[in-house]
């Protein structure tokens, strides 16, 4: 009995103790440089940045050569020519600015992909915290019940007690053991998760303190800065320069060429007098010419696709914001009921359990009650702690999907 009424003192001082081992922010510095989805988007980065530096795409240049009768029955005539075509300069530098706008959207979907990362790696490293918590306090509950129900056994062998009793005891024991086995299969799964998160085989250890209440994050976040929402500005963006672009191909394309031939034959120098050339004898010239778009219908059509590129974007944008609000509104109402809950735990059920788990051990000690009543009693004291338990992992889970709505990535 003495050793049961030391491990009663010990449950009745409820709490974690132990020192960190890995911290969020270690966790959060691995995933960065490892995690395979931002790998993705950082090659993606890439991509454009090599699309960019082709954005001026002049045609190839075109070198010509002929050879044969051109000028006399001399057949030995032969022409160079090169000739090399360009479009309007504002194609040019509608494109180059269409290549950076592309560069800034996949920056700001990294971005995006990045604050998600660590939304997720947040969120599973409280809810391991919370599982640890509630994993303490099961194996608390777990050896309290063992040395009960050994206990009862022998009472129940010198006939001293029901075997009722017995069996209510380990029926209540087998439930704890249940419980806590689905915790620590709970917990392992979130290790997992982590591994995944950061892409390594690195099995993660923590040491946890008390479950805290996560702090609402007050740093200047707003909906407006919701990295989603920002890769749909971008994109709108990204769509009215490639209008820009379109447009522009409708401006005039030129032509600029060099031609080098000979012209075997009789003919007349500058004075007009009578000389005869041969393949030795060199004229040359330069082309130029303009090409204006006269069918303009594919050009039409083009660009009217580009607008309503613009319009699909700006109703994207349009539509998750909607559904943005709506979240945000919702996340806000389920963070003032937990709250609410929260509340009620610290200011009235915690104290009460605590005093209630006190007064218990008194009248067990003082055999005013036995050991079925005291467990009876003792079970809903454990159940007030587990959903406190509860109810700050939901606490903070709302606090950090608000922090990621609001692209918060601290």
């Amino acid at each position: 009995m003495i050793r049961i009424f030391h491990l009663l003192l010990c449950f009745c001082c409820f709490g974690i103790g132990l020192s960190q081992t890995t911290s969020l922010q270690n966790l959060i510095d691995l995933a960065i440089e490892n995690n395979p989805s931002l790998s993705v988007t950082r090659e993606a980065i890439e991509q454009q940045k090599a699309l960019k530096k082709g954005s001026v795409d002049l045609p190839k240049t075109t070198f010509g050569w002929s050879h044969g009768q051109m000028n006399s029955i001399y057949t030995n005539d032969n022409n160079f020519s090169v000739n090399q075509a360009f479009a309007f300069p504002t194609v040019y530098s509608n494109k180059q600015k269409e290549a950076k706008k592309a560069i800034l959207v996949a920056e700001q979907q990294n971005l995006s992909t990045e604050i998600e990362l660590i939304h997720q790696l947040k969120s599973t490293y409280y809810h391991i915290w919370h599982l640890e918590a509630k994993k303490e306090l099961l194996e608390k509950q777990d050896s309290l019940y063992a040395k009960f129900l050994s206990a009862a056994a022998i009472r129940v062998s010198a006939g001293e007690s029901s075997i009722i009793d017995k069996m209510n005891m380990e029926v209540a024991y087998s439930e704890t053991q249940l419980e806590l086995t689905t915790t620590k299969a709970d917990i392992q799964n979130e290790l997992i998760h982590l591994q995944q998160l950061t892409n390594t085989d690195t099995v993660f250890t923590f040491a946890f303190e008390a479950l805290p209440k996560r702090e609402v994050a007050n740093n200047g976040g707003s909906i407006e800065n919701n990295p989603m929402l920002k890769v749909f500005e971008e994109q709108i963006q990204l769509n009215e320069q490639k209008l820009k672009t379109e447009q522009s191909k409708l401006l005039p394309e030129f032509s600029v060429g060099y031609f080098n031939q000979s012209l075997n034959g009789p003919n007349q120098d500058i004075n007009r007098n009578p000389v005869v050339y041969n393949s030795s004898n060199r004229f040359s010239g330069f082309q130029f010419s303009v090409a204006i778009p006269l069918w303009v219908k594919p050009y039409a059509a083009k660009n009217n696709y580009a607008k309503h590129e613009i319009l699909k974007s700006e109703a994207s944008k349009d539509a998750y914001n909607n559904q943005l609000e709506a979240a945000y509104q919702t996340l806000l109402t389920e963070l003032q009921k937990h709250q609410s809950v929260l509340d009620h735990y610290e200011q009235q059920a915690l104290p009460k359990t605590e005093a209630l788990k006190k007064q218990l051990l008194i009248a067990l000690q003082n055999g005013a009650i036995n050991q079925t009543q005291y467990l009876k009693s003792l079970s809903t004291a454990l159940s007030v702690q587990k959903n406190y338990l509860e109810s700050v992992n939901n606490y903070n889970q709302t606090i950090i999907k608000i922090e990621s709505l609001l692209g918060l990535n601290s």
